[in-house]
């Protein structure tokens, strides 16, 4: 237990550190996102199903260019029985290519504590958004910073699990 919790904080601080230190903030996001793709897997889901103390899923999607599932870590919260996440990419300018994935194809899978989901996924509008964005900035505040720094309004993502048939 002592390792896993301090190996989350060490690699939340240094995701957070490096991301902030150096000029590839964005490629940092990225490379992150592989590593901790990596530990979650070769884990089976025991390491890094949280973001310091942040919950996070694991998103697959299906690329927009290739057909390839796609997965991405986000950190999310949850409304009644749908996950909510921001498609921030950190601040950059552009959408992170899951969002854009999703636009594509809203049939996406979710894992959450080593359970998978089938879901679809909808972009939140208005008052829906408005509410969940209040929700989500009191989770995690750097949200309205990377909004700023992008230069757009960030996409507040539902992902809702499909009823079994």
């Amino acid at each position: 237990m002592i390792f896993r919790n301090g190996f989350r904080s060490v690699y939340t601080n240094a995701s957070i550190n490096l991301g902030k230190k150096i000029s590839g903030h964005f490629t940092t996001i990225k490379i992150f996102g592989y590593f901790h793709l990596f530990i979650f897997r070769l884990s089976n889901g025991r390491l890094l199903n949280k973001f310091g103390n942040l919950p996070c899923l694991i998103l697959t999607t299906t690329g927009k260019k290739t057909g390839k599932k796609r997965q991405t870590p986000l950190i999310y919260l949850t409304d009644e029985n749908s996950f909510i996440c921001v498609a921030s990419f950190g601040g950059n300018t552009k959408h992170p290519n899951w969002y854009n994935n999703l636009n594509q194809n809203p049939n996406v899978a979710v894992t959450v504590n080593r359970k998978t989901y089938e879901c679809k996924a909808s972009t939140l509008q208005n008052k829906s958004r408005k509410l969940m964005w209040s929700k989500l900035t009191n989770m995690y505040p750097n949200y309205p910073t990377y909004e700023k720094m992008s230069g757009r309004q960030l996409p507040v993502v539902k992902l809702t699990p499909k009823k079994n048939k």
